[in-house]
């Protein structure tokens, strides 16, 4: 009887263990699973921004490195490593420069408990358009501008109030003239005229960056170059508004307030027109917000 006894519990533990092994294994591929998953996802999330960071690239030597440092920047995930990112010219395409296609792809090997599960490198790839070399992004001026200073820190609201302010002095034309002068570009900068004051210091500004005062990006740099101390004026009156100047600018987050604020200190018009600036402002916000 004892014999048996035993024998009959031997066959139990064994049956047990082998349960537990088979539901042990069963939860280890769960994990993996889950794991591996979580790392595709993560892939997929760098694919974007990475290929973003590319295509407003001036060659495809810097879209390689800036591409490679914004796919490791935006990973995770612990379990990623070996972040591989290439971009190529797509079929047809051998010269950069706007509107051509590149493809970009991420690669990485993606860690889990099951390594049968991962074996070798996982990846996405996208196909982007080269955009504008100036570095600016979108399907038009408004668009491009926006962009511009979202990619600078500011609020969405803050970037509608320039841009309802550059609606009213320009329409957003940076090669705009106020009938023959004096006033010129998308801010509507003085004194063209006469080749003097901050239209001059746009001009010298553009030259040193070989560029012309007409060139949208150049006018934008140069609107955060016055207002961070570049002119005297502009700085001032933004330091009284908030006290770190420009910095707390980008932080506005009541668009009549931006609007107001960047019209009295960078663009004081004479005929400031305050409710075509607010409308325009908020037609913006309604455009662009995210």
């Amino acid at each position: 009887m004892t014999k048996k006894y035993l024998r009959k519990g031997n066959g139990e533990m064994i049956g047990f263990t082998a349960v537990a092994l088979i539901i042990l294994c069963l939860v280890v591929s769960l994990c993996a699973f889950i794991q591996f998953s979580y790392g595709l996802y993560d892939i997929n999330k760098m694919l974007m921004p990475a290929s973003r960071a590319a295509a407003v690239c001036t060659s495809m030597e810097d879209a390689q490195k800036q591409a490679q440092l914004v796919a490791e920047s935006e990973s995770t995930d612990k379990n990623i490593e070996n972040i591989k990112v290439s971009v190529e010219y797509a079929d047809g395409y051998s010269k950069w420069e706007s509107g051509t296609c590149i493809v970009v792809t991420v690669k990485a090997k993606i860690k889990t408990l099951d390594p049968y599960i991962t074996t070798g490198e996982h990846g996405k790839k996208a196909v982007v358009t080269v955009e504008n070399l100036d570095g600016l992004s979108g399907s038009n001026c408004q668009e491009q501008v926006f962009n511009y200073l979202k990619q600078n820190g500011f609020t969405d609201e803050a970037a509608c109030g320039v841009l309802g302010n550059i609606e009213q002095e320009s329409g957003f034309d940076s090669t705009k003239l106020q009938g023959n002068g004096p006033a010129a570009g998308l801010f509507q900068l003085e004194n063209y005229k006469t080749k003097s004051g901050r239209w001059k210091n746009l001009d010298t500004f553009a030259q040193a960056r070989g560029k012309t005062w007409d060139n949208l990006a150049c006018q934008l740099d140069f609107m955060i170059y016055e207002l961070s101390g570049g002119e005297s004026t502009a700085t001032s009156k933004m330091q009284h508004m908030y006290p770190n100047g420009i910095n707390g600018f980008k932080q506005e987050t009541d668009i009549e307030k931006a609007t107001k604020n960047f019209e009295e200190s960078y663009e004081r018009a004479g005929i400031p027109a305050m409710a075509n600036r607010y409308a325009a402002a908020h037609r913006y916000y309604s455009q662009f917000h995210r």
